[in-house]
């Protein structure tokens, strides 16, 4: 399944910390822009010289997958001042699991390109020791043509039965299979408590380093096994950036100019919400808004740069939207990626759906792998007459707990307080404490979240029932990695973790809450909240 594509295209310049690659906030890097030196003159992104897998691009916040397969296209080195050097360089991928601040890497491939196309790629499995460096497996050398000047580099690396020796590690340059590892050792075993099945016996981050000197990086992409579509290389392929060009079916949503609302405008909707670079800055000189459900918004995309015959492998949806709510957390409301397929009906993708806090840009991320309706590979003709938008929905939110002062306590008004004092927090000692909740039985439970005091928001440990005895941990979303900057309780920024519902369409009546999960623990882990967000509308 496609989890990520970038072209660079919309990012903003600048360098190190204020790059902005895509829409997201969910890269970690060091590097720098460069206009018109992408592929086909677009932008291209050089990720500066180092091995450290704490620079270069960092995409954290994944799916957790069993398998992660990374593509993009290299061009020959080049010096800071962007002219070409004659030299080796070497791309590092660090295959890992991240959790808060702490990074599990699992596995390692290098792939070392001289400017002659001499080829060398190296396969490096983890050991004890995350510092050091792993023990290489195996060493595979070649050519590749490198007179095109861009060279398509991907990489796949499965931890499936890592732990029995039966893992995969391939590299394929321009389209062709250049190294194929089987039966290896892909994970670092030695850190899983519960073998294939434990938390960090997956992959979710993914880094990618160049050696000492710097290359042009352009038209990544990133999958995983899920639906087993795209769950292999993908290349040789293209990245074409669509720019909505007309409103579509429905524009419902309310035009926004300078902070005030646009009436009688022959403008549509489109043009307040396409912008060639997104800018958290000043993006609300043009918006839209909505504040009741199912406000939608339509449009349709302008896809004369793709040529005819041209066979589409997915389609790729991104937007941002954040909350104008005044009172924090108070019925924050959710948006969702909509998709109008060509001959079928709006569709919901809540999957890809997101709470809109006040003051805090999220950016809502649909991968379409396959036509919506039609579940068939996806066709130029279908693109062409194809919507893609956005829909807003009220929230109800329903306390489920609280904490304070060594207290883990159901959130509605009259129970009593679950002690978990005999817990001594500050080292994590078990039994840790554990509270169940009794719910009001709802059917359009959307996600949960965590607000949490401080830092170690990983540390808790959130389950639901539909019926009080089968119990799935609600997978993650994604993860504030910071404070949010946003007061609360006595004035301390808080973390926020976001949940999906795991049983959507079942009602909830049960939710269990446990922590803390490790040594990291401290009592500020329950100064903390926790919320259902059932949607209104649906």
């Amino acid at each position: 399944m496609l989890l990520l594509t970038e072209t660079f295209d919309n990012t903003e310049r600048g360098s190190y910390e204020n790059l902005k690659l895509g829409y997201s906030d969910d890269y970690r890097f060091s590097g720098q822009i460069i206009e018109g030196a992408g592929r086909g003159g677009s932008k291209g992104f050089v990720p500066y010289g180092t091995s450290s897998r704490d620079w270069g691009l960092t995409v954290s916040s994944l799916a957790p997958s069993k398998r992660l397969i990374f593509g993009g296209y290299f061009k020959l080195p080049v010096s800071r001042n962007h002219s070409y050097i004659n030299e080796r360089y070497t791309i590092h991928f660090y295959f890992c699991y991240r959790q808060g601040h702490s990074i599990l890497e699992h596995f390692r491939v290098t792939v070392n390109i001289s400017d002659h196309g001499k080829a060398r790629i190296d396969f490096f499995t983890a050991n004890d020791y995350a510092f050091e460096e792993y023990p290489k497996i195996e060493s595979q050398d070649g050519f590749v043509d490198v007179l095109n000047g861009y060279i398509l580099v991907e990489v796949y690396v499965d931890l499936t039965d890592a732990e029995a020796v039966m893992g995969r590690a391939k590299v394929a340059l321009n389209g062709v299979t250049f190294a194929d590892i089987t039966n290896i050792r892909t994970g670092d075993i030695n850190k899983w408590d519960n073998g294939g099945s434990s938390d960090n016996a997956f992959l979710n981050s993914l880094c990618v380093t160049v050696g000492k000197v710097d290359c042009l990086l352009d038209s990544l992409y990133i999958c995983n096994e899920a639906l087993s579509y795209h769950d292999d290389f993908l290349g040789p392929y293209d990245i074409s950036t669509l720019r909505g060009c007309a409103d579509g079916d429905q524009a419902n949503w309310e035009r926004m100019e300078n902070g005030e609302t646009v009436q009688d405008d022959d403008r549509g909707n489109w043009e307040f919400v396409t912008k060639p670079v997104f800018d958290k800055e000043n993006a609300e000189f043009m918006s839209v808004t909505a504040s009741q459900s199912l406000v939608r918004d339509l449009a349709i995309f302008d896809t004369s740069n793709i040529p005819i015959g041209t066979q589409i492998l997915a389609v790729n949806h991104k937007l941002q939207a954040k909350g104008l709510a005044i009172e924090l957390f108070k019925y924050p409301g959710i948006v969702s990626p909509i998709v109008l397929p060509s001959g079928g009906a709006i569709s919901y993708q809540p999957d890809y759906e997101k709470t809109v806090l006040p003051f805090l840009y999220s950016e809502l991320n649909a991968t379409y792998d396959v036509h919506p309706a039609l579940t068939t590979p996806w066709t130029l003709e279908f693109l062409e007459n194809s919507q893609f938008g956005y829909c807003f929905f009220e929230t109800e939110t329903i306390d489920i707990a609280a904490g304070r002062d060594g207290y883990l306590l159901d959130g509605r008004e009259g129970d009593e307080p679950t002690s978990i004092t005999d817990n001594d927090l500050e080292t994590g000692i078990s039994p840790y404490p554990e509270v169940v909740i009794s719910l009001p039985a709802k059917n359009n439970i959307s996600h949960f979240q965590f607000v949490i005091g401080q830092s170690h928001s990983e540390v808790a440990l959130l389950m639901v029932s539909p019926d009080g005895t089968r119990w799935s941990e609600v997978p993650r979303s994604s993860t504030q990695k910071e404070p949010i900057g946003i007061d609360w309780g006595e004035g301390i920024a808080r973390n926020q973790v976001t949940y999906l519902n795991p049983y959507p369409g079942l009602e909830i009546s049960h939710v269990k809450v446990k922590g803390p999960q490790s040594s990291y623990a401290t009592p500020n882990l329950f100064d903390m909240k926790v919320f259902a967000f059932a949607k209104v509308g649906l």
